[in-house]
């Protein structure tokens, strides 16, 4: 059955959303359905619709059941079209931002030993300091995430280089993984982003690295 996204006007005026083709509603509107205009991919990814919702321009109910008067109860049924009260893939969710700002990440790995300093390859198999990413715009390197195959008793070193020059080093101590999610390390458009494996006195094996950037 399809779903539907009921909105109603709170006040007299007209009411536009830009980032929905500048559609536009003059009060009165009751029980109006977004969905027939619009995906709910389009709907979930509106900054301006969830805007007007959380300044009180507009009421919603999604699938004609939930109330949907603030930001967060946007984001917790739009971001699930299932509207589960526990989300279920944070993975996907975390791509989600609703600030407009572009974020992405790039990942690096090795399938195997690192005996010693190594740089690590990208997705495309090729080793990141002869074929780094290139980050399209000026951003921030706000996470990075870590994994191995080494059980708790490593201990090693990731270094993420901003044009060959280490620019935040990820410690990981006795353990198989580490992360860090608050960090603000700035990047210009056009930086050449590799990650170096440093062997600190333990070898690891089939290594992940994923680094996240946010447009500033």
């Amino acid at each position: 059955m399809a779903k539907t996204f009921l909105i109603s006007t709170v006040a007299a005026g007209t009411f536009t959303i830009n980032d929905l083709g500048a559609r536009s509603f003059t009060h009165p509107i009751v029980d109006f359905d977004l969905a027939l205009e619009y995906t709910l991919d389009e709907l979930q990814e509106s900054i301006d619709l969830r805007s007007a919702i959380e300044a009180g321009d507009f009421t919603a109910k999604f699938d004609d059941t939930v109330v949907i008067t603030s930001a967060a109860l946007f984001d917790e049924y739009m971001v699930d079209f299932d509207h589960k009260q526990v989300k279920q893939n944070q993975d996907d969710i975390a791509n989600i931002d609703v600030t407009g700002k572009k974020t992405w990440a790039y990942s690096f790995g090795e399938d195997g030993n690192l005996n010693g300093d190594r740089y690590l390859k990208t997705v495309g198999g090729s080793f990141s300091n002869i074929s780094p990413y290139i980050v399209p715009v000026a951003c921030s390197l706000y996470g990075v995430s870590v994994k191995s195959k080494d059980g708790s008793a490593i201990s090693y070193n990731i270094v993420v280089e901003d044009d060959g020059v280490a620019a935040h080093t990820e410690s990981v101590v006795t353990a198989d993984s580490s992360f860090d999610g608050a960090l603000a390390v700035a990047f210009v458009a056009g930086s050449e982003v590799a990650v170096q494996f440093d062997h600190t006195g333990d070898n690891a094996r089939d290594v992940t690295v994923t680094v996240y950037f946010e447009e500033v």
